[in-house]
This record gives C-alpha cells, structure tokens and sequence, in this order.
C-alpha cells in the first residue's frame, strides 16, 4: 500500500502542469487523477528510459498524459510535457510499436493534431507495450523519452468512469 501512495506521488509530480485534486489510483506504470473543479481526469506515466543527443542536459519533469474532459466532450487528450522548450520547425514523434504518430509541438508541450488522431494513438497505446516520444529542443538536443504501458488501459478505464460519475473508485491494480 505504501509503494501505491509512493507510485502515485512520483508520477503526480512527474507532470508538473497537471495539478491533481484526487488520485484515483496507480494502474501499473501509470496513475489516475480527478480534478472535479475543473471537470476532468487524466492520466500520467513518467519516461522508464531517456536518451539524448547531449549530456548532462537541463530539463523539467517529462510525462506522457492522456486527459477526459466529459463538459468539452473531449475523450482521450494524448498529451506529451518534455520538459525543455522544443523547437518548433522540428517535428515531435510518438512512436508506438511499428506505428509513429506526429505530435504538435506547443513550448514544452506537445499535442495531436485532433480528436481523429488522439483516438488512432489511444487505440496503440492500449495494444503497446512501450510508447517512445523524440523531440529536438532549442538547443538543437535531440531527446526520445520511452514510456512502460504497463497499467495504460486500466488506468484510462478508470479516469473515464471516474469522470462518467460512474465508480471510479481506487483499486491499485
């Protein structure tokens, strides 16, 4: 029970711009979180592995997220925070498998292009096993951050219900 409450404070401050009202519970590698003023749940894994281009490189807290955000009618907001500012002429890649996906660069952000191609990575990401997210920043560094989808579909399953009204209660598996 103690490595659950640990697991859930390390990836909640593992996405530093995702302010949690409730944790929902930890799923694997990935933890759930309702923020009930703001009408939305998400859910959040920190990078297993980095590498880079550079050593010793600068950088904030790297997550993967994906959000539900039921009043938007928003389901399933794959979300990626570098922790470095990008540079914005180069593309960010999320690459799932065999499959790569082009995120949309925004600061330390990155984001798919739509609600088509959000619902395309979350259907990889639920059949994966790692998800890997490359970026180029500012300075030229060249990071690939790779994510454990350990957890990912339980913890998504458990946002959406949390945030349906429906039990989405903690249950750590």
């Amino acid at each position: 029970m103690v490595a659950l409450g640990l697991t859930a404070c390390a990836l909640l401050m593992a996405a530093p711009t995702a302010t949690a009202k409730e944790a929902i519970g930890a799923y694997g590698d990935w933890a759930a979180f309702r923020d009930e003023a703001e009408g939305k749940c998400y859910i959040v894994s920190p990078p297993s592995q980095t590498r880079a281009s550079a050593r010793n490189i600068r950088r904030g807290a790297a997550a993967l997220s994906v959000g539900v955000w039921p009043g938007k009618k928003i389901d399933g907001q794959v979300y990626a925070e570098v922790g470095f500012n990008m540079d914005a002429g180069k593309p960010v890649t999320l690459k799932v498998g065999s499959r790569s996906f082009t995120l949309l660069p925004d600061g330390e952000s990155a984001w798919a292009e739509n609600g088509g191609a959000d619902e395309t990575i979350v259907g990889a990401l639920r059949r994966g096993s790692t998800a890997e997210v490359s970026s180029t920043s500012t300075r030229g560094t060249q990071v690939t951050d790779r994510y454990s989808l350990k957890g990912f579909s339980a913890a998504l399953d458990a946002a959406r219900r949390a945030c349906s009204g429906k039990n989405g209660a903690k249950n750590g598996g």
